[in-house]
């Protein structure tokens, strides 16, 4: 008796399986690599860096009714992205206290709702084991954004209503129906309140209707611009009724310097470093381009990758672009991933046992495929896992010693140490040197009100790591500090130094340095 006579799914389901198992493998991989670095970095002790708190203070700061955005001379400096994000958290706090892990939860949370909704609306009406190929793929933008799903920053959130915005207008433009339109407009409208980025969406619309290659009609092409010209009413109101708003949200952004060359370097990497939508692009133009007509998710998500590579290649390249700029052409790639897998995977579901082992070998191709996809560029600096920051060794140490110390203390790199120890909301500055920008960089010497609190601090805890290490110690020094070493040696292992001011300090002029670029916003 031949296979093929006997051969059903229902005698020998082991076949399929079998060819399907590498792809299963690689997807448990990247949900288990992501898995152990997600829960890692949430429940870290410190700040992950300057940003988060930022937006711990101003959150706080929010909540508690004080003064958000200051336009005035002697005020705080913000954080650059969009209210909402503040008052998000903020009300977080208001339940259960400041802390460093909250707005990490609500990244988290908004990332994989994100995920989840896409996998759904690639998936359709295939098998389910096809959605759970599609969640791992997409999941693997965590890895690819340095773990922005575990940041305590408002991109996770902007993207996930703008995920919502988009499904809502495609499926109203496609049946017609406005009242999907105008929901998908408001939340595009949410999602650039927590930042600015989801705008870009806005733009989608009129771009899909293009490439669906018929002639529109009136109707459709009014409701096409809804989105753009909602989001260009709501910028202009908020010039209006908030200019301190509009001020940090739009004003400051645009001063961050853009590069060309690397903007179509990043442009070119991005799609390098994604081969499995390389193989099924080509797949989709050499072998299956009549499906572009038929299916309606194939001209929208053409359109989203049309807006959004550009776009976050652009922003990436700004002073001071890092991997969360990325996000926003990230997904939509993934997702073009989710959507044609299971073509390009027919081969394997057959039970057949002639060609059992190229078919085998095949599935392990394309389980390659989507590791490359999902951990491109390994380095020192970029693992596998994640390993645990210096900084938590000892950040509630350095807490508790803030405490103890008598008079004012300030932590210029870190605002959240003195601020659990004593409850003072220090200055950010990073923030601050982030909207004092000098030909898209830092400043030499820093604002006139930095440098007050600097010259009135007793005592300064100094972050001293790579990527935090703006006050040099011979700023310091100038400023009429001296170090001194605390009695456990944990201190300046966990990168922390501790600063007094001499008794007969002298000296209040920072050297002149080289203008640094912002490191990330």
């Amino acid at each position: 008796m031949t296979d093929h006579s006997r051969g059903s799914n229902d005698v020998f389901p082991w076949k399929r399986w079998l060819c399907l198992a590498p792809l299963f493998g690689a997807a448990v991989l990247i949900c288990l690599i992501n898995g152990v670095n997600l829960q890692r970095l949430v429940r870290a002790e410190a700040p992950r860096n300057p940003w988060e708190a930022t937006e711990i203070l101003e959150s706080w700061r929010a909540v508690k009714g004080m003064p958000v955005y200051d336009t005035s001379p002697d005020g705080h400096s913000t954080h650059v992205y969009g209210a909402l994000a503040l008052y998000a958290q903020g009300e977080v706090f208001r339940w259960v206290g400041p802390n460093n892990v909250a707005g990490r939860l609500i990244s988290l949370l908004s990332a994989l709702v994100t995920v989840t909704l896409l996998a759904v609306a690639m998936g359709g009406d295939r098998p389910r084991w096809t959605i759970v190929l599609a969640w791992a793929i997409i999941l693997g933008v965590n890895f690819r954004s340095f773990h922005y799903f575990a940041e305590n920053r408002p991109d996770m959130t902007a993207l996930m209503f703008a995920a919502m915005g988009v499904l809502a207008i495609g499926y109203g433009q496609e049946s017609r129906r406005w009242q999907f339109v105008v929901l998908g407009s408001l939340l595009i409208v949410i999602g650039f309140f927590f930042k600015q980025t989801a705008a870009s969406f806005a733009v989608v619309a009129p771009v899909a209707l293009v490439l669906r290659g018929r002639r529109p009609t009136l109707s459709e092409c009014l409701l096409s611009i809804l989105p753009f010209a909602m989001m260009l009413g709501v910028i202009f109101g908020l010039k209006v009724f908030a200019p301190a708003v509009y001020y940090y949200m739009m004003v400051i952004p645009r001063k961050f310097d853009l590069r060309w060359l690397p903007a179509v370097r990043n442009g070119w990497e991005l799609l390098l470093d994604t081969p499995l939508f390389l193989v099924l692009l080509g797949e989709l133009l050499m072998f299956d381009a009549a499906s572009f007509r038929k299916d309606p998710r194939l001209p929208w998500l053409a359109a989203v990758l049309a807006v959004s590579i550009p776009f976050a290649a652009i922003t990436s390249a700004k002073a001071g672009g890092v991997a969360n700029s990325l996000l926003p052409a990230l997904f939509p790639l993934m997702a073009f991933c989710a959507l044609r897998l299971p073509r390009l995977l027919k081969p394997l579901e057959s039970n057949a046992t002639a060609g059992l082992p190229s078919r085998l070998m095949f599935g392990v191709f394309v389980a390659l495929l989507m590791l490359l996809s999902a951990f491109p560029r390994l380095s020192t600096r970029h693992p596998l896992l994640v390993a645990r920051s210096n900084h938590d060794q000892a950040y509630w140490k350095v807490v508790e010693l803030a405490k103890t110390l008598p008079g004012k203390v300030i932590c210029p790199e870190d605002p959240t140490i003195p601020f659990y120890a004593v409850g003072y909301l220090g200055l950010n500055i990073f923030s601050e040197y982030d909207t004092h920008l000098v030909n898209s960089a830092y400043p030499v010497d820093p604002p006139d009100h930095v440098r007050k609190e600097l010259l009135e601090a007793d005592y300064l805890i100094d972050v001293s790591d790579l990527s935090q290490n703006v006050l040099k110690d011979s700023n310091l020094e100038a400023l009429g500090f001296e170090q001194i070493m605390a009695d456990d040696t944990w201190l300046e292992s966990a990168d922390y130094k501790l600063w007094q001011r001499k008794p007969t300090a002298i000296g209040d002029v920072i050297p002149k340095a080289k203008s640094e670029p912002s490191p990330g916003m």
